[in-house]
């Protein structure tokens, strides 16, 4: 450095309003200020950043950033950091001195963040043996209209590097460490070449890593980036989770990061979305081609993308499409994990040993899949599967036909024992009419002409008309035939007599009410009805 180089003041050009527009009104809380003093020490080739925090001292809470960067010298002050809107990319510094990783910074303004939570702000910086630092203080800054900081320069054996000090933080509550360090880990990716660590007070340094944004989630299941399902023309790297329980809203979608910074906070694609799917999803990708669009489409404030933009469309929609095709697959992997979870219950698992038939058995699968798809946890899913499975086993071991099952459930689960049996015989009698076309006429002449003896509308047993026993050489009689057809008209005459008929003499209310038909009658008579629900299935046209 020149002689005239230390007479010659150090000098920051600006309008006194931007100050406020670039600093304290875009820039309000921690942990964006942070991490663009961070991404400061990155560009200057730091592969190591140390923040400490410290509020011991309630009149003058502090927060000091250090760097192992490159420093600034004199010039490099004067022409560069001092430059407020300076855009280094456009200087072609692309690349930071050490270690030559593309540039976090873009519109030379994050160095005046800090003044949304502070008015003074002291920087040292060393480079090549000489130590300079200096003052930025905002209500000087916007009295002037040149700005002129008070600097001290001197010579030192010191490392090359920089250390901003923010004094007297403008906030009454004490720091959250731990809040404080989550997001940070949320704003960048870290790798061999970039590590954070903070403190707290007299505590000692703790490491920020890419883990630190998740260890307080549990995660269930995950997706790596790049995957061959989800194909991208570009290249994307990163992670999407779904977590065991819901999340909190502000780690809640995927966060988009270019050049390891964030650029998009986290969000849910598609946005419009109700799914619970949603509640459980978090993750990050790192999109760096966002950074060589040749239009500009990361906010000022690093918070959202400009998606208006037409070069980002096409990316658009292949993030909403693989969100959506993610939340099916994790249904998909969610189911499978509750019937897991609700089978390995010592109770389950017994139930399950004790099936005889693959009736039971199905039925019992379909049981724990409909419970695997409630939106309840595993654990409660097998509380209520221990009593579904053992309030009503008359009614299921039944063997009912599924369509009267499924129709009568309700009824007897209500203890309705009447209506489920009077429902039944009322959609038997609905089937019948449907299988022979025929709307007119009462119910009774409806079953008369479906299985009358002489001239039957429906055939029930021709389906075993071709047996011939293989010794004795017999077949299946026409009288035979005759008499099932007539025992199956009289059965289906007898259920319309005892479930059908009674409500033309009696209020519905009082047969209900009366208990004349008991759970007993209502599982006989179910039993009986699943008889001629089979036959009316399996008959054909005469």
């Amino acid at each position: 450095m020149t002689e005239n180089n230390r007479k010659k003041p150090l000098e920051l050009k600006f309008d006194p309003n931007t100050i406020d527009d670039l600093g304290a009104k875009l820039y309000s809380t921690l942990p964006p200020i942070i991490s663009e003093l961070i991404a400061n020490g990155y560009d200057a080739g730091a592969d190591k950043i140390y923040i400490d925090f410290n509020d011991s001292n309630s009149k003058n809470k502090t927060i000091t950033i250090r760097d192992n960067g490159g420093g600034m010298s004199y010039d490099q002050i004067n022409d560069n950091y001092l430059f407020v809107g300076r855009k280094r990319r456009e200087n072609k510094e692309t690349h930071d001195p050490i270690f030559k990783r593309p540039v976090m910074g873009k519109k030379g303004i994050g160095k005046l963040s800090f003044f949304g939570i502070t008015d003074l702000a002291e920087i040292t910086t060393i480079q090549s043996g000489q130590k300079i630092t200096f003052e930025m203080d905002r209500k000087e800054i916007r009295r002037a209209k040149k700005y002129f900081p008070k600097k001290e320069i001197k010579s030192t054996k010191e490392e090359n590097g920089t250390i901003v000090k923010l004094n007297k933080i403008k906030r009454g509550a004490s720091f959250n460490f731990l809040g404080l360090k989550n997001n940070i880990a949320n704003y960048f990716i870290f790798d061999r070449n970039f590590h954070v660590f903070a403190k707290y007070n007299d505590g000692r340094y703790e490491e920020i890593t890419n883990n630190t944004r998740f260890q307080q989630l549990s995660i269930q299941f995950g997706w790596k980036f790049p995957d061959k399902k989800y194909p991208y023309k570009k290249k994307i790297r990163g992670m999407i989770f779904t977590t065991l329980k819901p999340i909190t809203k502000k780690l809640r979608g995927v966060a988009l990061l270019s050049r390891k910074k964030l650029v998009n906070l986290p969000e849910l694609f598609p946005i419009d979305s109700s799914s619970y799917f949603y509640e459980y999803l978090t993750g990050y990708l790192e999109i760096d081609f966002i950074d060589d669009l040749s239009d500009d489409v990361i906010s000022t404030d690093r918070k959202t993308l400009n998606w208006g933009n037409p070069k980002l469309s096409d990316f658009e929609k292949w993030l909403e499409g693989t969100i959506r095709k993610m939340e099916q697959d994790w249904r998909r992997l969610w189911k499978e994990a509750k019937i897991k979870s609700i089978k390995a219950n010592p109770q389950i698992k017994e139930k399950e040993e004790t099936i005889r038939t693959n009736k039971e058995k199905k039925k019992f699968n379909k049981s724990i899949d409909s419970l695997a798809e409630a939106s309840i946890d595993p654990d409660s899913a097998t509380d209520v599967m221990n009593k579904t499975t053992d309030r009503y086993p008359d009614f299921h071991n039944k063997n009912l036909s599924s369509e009267l099952e499924k129709l009568t459930f309700e009824y007897y689960e209500r203890g309705e024992y009447y209506d489920a049996v009077f429902n039944g015989v009322k959609r038997y009698i609905t089937k019948i009419r449907d299988k022979i076309s025929k709307q007119d006429g009462d119910d009774e002449q409806v079953v008369i002409t479906a299985f009358k003896t002489d001239s039957p509308t429906l055939n029930i047993v021709r389906k075993y008309e071709s047996y011939k026993n293989s010794l004795t050489g017999a077949k299946i009689t026409d009288k035979t035939k005759e008499t099932i057809s007539r025992g199956n008209m009289l059965l289906s005459q007898a259920m319309l007599a005892a479930f059908r008929n009674p409500l033309g003499h009696q209020e519905h209310e009082d047969l209900e009410k009366s208990k004349i038909y008991t759970a007993e009658d209502c599982l006989d008579a179910l039993g009986l009805l699943s008889h001629l629900f089979r036959r009316l299935d399996n008959s054909e046209p005469s």
